[in-house]
């Protein structure tokens, strides 16, 4: 027991702390394996498995994250999200995605919203515009103008003028939205 009052109980074969904490509920933490961080379970990936057990993963979420972004900046890890991306492609990953019912319904409305709202018809033409010019490289990725972020995205201070960009980060942008929304409108 410790001076708290709780006592720990380490599993060897699960890697599992098991803490009795008062009252006799029960706190089931793990150790990650990469991190050697003792953490709740519910930061772990778990899967049922064939004997119907709950298993958990040995490294925590957040280490899974790190692993899979720096394989996949790899060249083995670019190939295999090619051969990935290709394989679904083939399979025709998109266009079940694309029957499915709630993703029908979503693209009805707002294709009906854009033909019913001018205003939307003109934003989604000025962001096809843009995003069509910096394809064929006439406009290119810079810096937040803000903040100086190296990753940014388009805003249009005027729709009327589609390659007139703005480029802002994702706070940036979002903070000058706030303020544009909250702004009365000229006369």
């Amino acid at each position: 027991m410790s001076a708290k009052g709780t006592n720990h109980r380490w599993t060897a074969w699960s890697r599992c702390v098991i803490l009795w904490v008062g009252g006799g509920t029960v706190d089931e933490t793990r150790i990650c394996t990469q991190c050697k961080h003792i953490k709740h379970l519910s930061k772990f990936r778990s899967r049922i498995s064939t004997s119907g057990n709950r298993c958990w993963r040995w490294k925590c979420r957040d280490c899974e994250r790190i692993t899979i972004r720096q394989y996949n900046l790899t060249e083995v890890g670019r190939a295999a999200n090619r051969r990935c991306k290709a394989k679904r492609t083939a399979e025709g990953y998109f266009r079940a995605y694309r029957s499915r019912p709630d993703v029908i319904a979503r693209v009805r409305y707002n294709g009906a919203r854009r033909r019913a709202d001018p205003l939307a018809k003109m934003k989604a033409k000025a962001r096809s515009l843009a995003d069509w010019a910096v394809t064929r490289g006439e406009l290119q990725q810079q810096a937040c103008a803000s903040c100086g972020a190296p990753q940014s995205e388009k805003h249009h201070p005027d729709y009327h003028e589609p390659l007139l960009i703005v480029w802002l980060c994702h706070p940036c942008h979002m903070k000058l939205n706030r303020i544009i929304g909250k702004m009365p409108e000229e006369e």
